[in-house]
């Protein structure tokens, strides 16, 4: 078992002990196939550690549905499938294509958006945690936030990511209230 595989574990115990609702909410696990067919439109191939982060659980939620507080991993953090998550990949590269083209844009469209990048988590419509399928370092991507924050390496790997949201739970600093809904200040660096 690998340190991503037991570290994902671990949180998840710990939030059903707490009585989230991620973790009821929780879906199988995508098939490496599956998630294959869902990076190679973006010519990723997908890293050990995305297929260990989509093997544990594809989402939270009922397919189709519109995200809600339920599946909130953290808060502020959405635990959504690897195919929403592409639709907000090939959006934040529209994007950074659209910005990286603009006349006088002092920041590339690589800059804005690595093309190494495929995101974990959805940051409620605030950006995205991503990780770099290169280096499988993780990232957080503000909208707002500068090319040189975005391309900063906040955890250096993604089992240090997931270490850092179970000790945020240990540390009181996010709470599951008594409705199994995540509470606190939206995620932080270290």
């Amino acid at each position: 078992m690998t340190e991503l595989v037991e570290a994902l574990q671990r949180l998840e115990t710990d939030l059903r002990g707490r009585g989230a609702l991620v973790v009821a909410h929780a879906r199988p696990g995508l098939q490496p196939g599956r998630l294959q067919e869902v990076v190679e439109p973006f010519g990723l191939q997908p890293s050990n550690a995305l297929r260990e982060w989509f093997g544990w659980h594809d989402g939270a939620g009922e397919t189709g549905r519109t995200p809600s507080l339920e599946v909130e991993l953290a808060p502020g953090c959405e635990l959504l499938s690897a195919e929403l998550l592409a639709g907000e990949c090939r959006q934040a590269r529209d994007v950074a294509q659209q910005l990286g083209a603009t006349p006088g844009m002092p920041w590339t469209a690589e800059q804005l958006w690595s093309s190494s990048w495929f995101p974990v988590l959805r940051l409620s419509g605030k950006g995205l945690v991503a990780l770099d399928l290169e280096r499988d370092t993780v990232h957080v991507v503000w909208w707002d936030a500068p090319p040189e924050d975005r391309q900063r390496v906040r955890w250096s790997s993604p089992a240090a990511f997931v270490e850092h949201l179970a000790s945020r739970y240990d540390e009181g600093v996010w709470v599951v209230g008594a409705d199994g809904l995540v509470a606190g200040d939206t995620l932080d660096f270290p």
